[in-house]
């Protein structure tokens, strides 16, 4: 497969972070939330909208 140097600096990168928090997900995943937190940036969800169904109207009359 030939290299990727993208990939490579990617990885490298991700081992550099794991490093600097001893490899603790706990410390990177507060660290991520925090600089998200302090970021302008657009942060993306990936939560489902919650949908509202249509209600009927209560004050229309149904027919008889």
């Amino acid at each position: 497969m030939t290299p990727d140097p993208i990939l490579e600096e990617v990885r490298t990168i991700r081992e550099q972070l794991a490093a600097q928090f001893q490899f603790d997900i706990r410390k990177i995943i507060e660290d991520t939330q925090r600089r998200q937190a302090l970021s302008n940036n657009k942060i993306v969800s990936f939560e489902r909208p919650k949908i509202t169904l249509h209600q009927p109207d209560e004050n229309k009359t149904s027919p008889s």
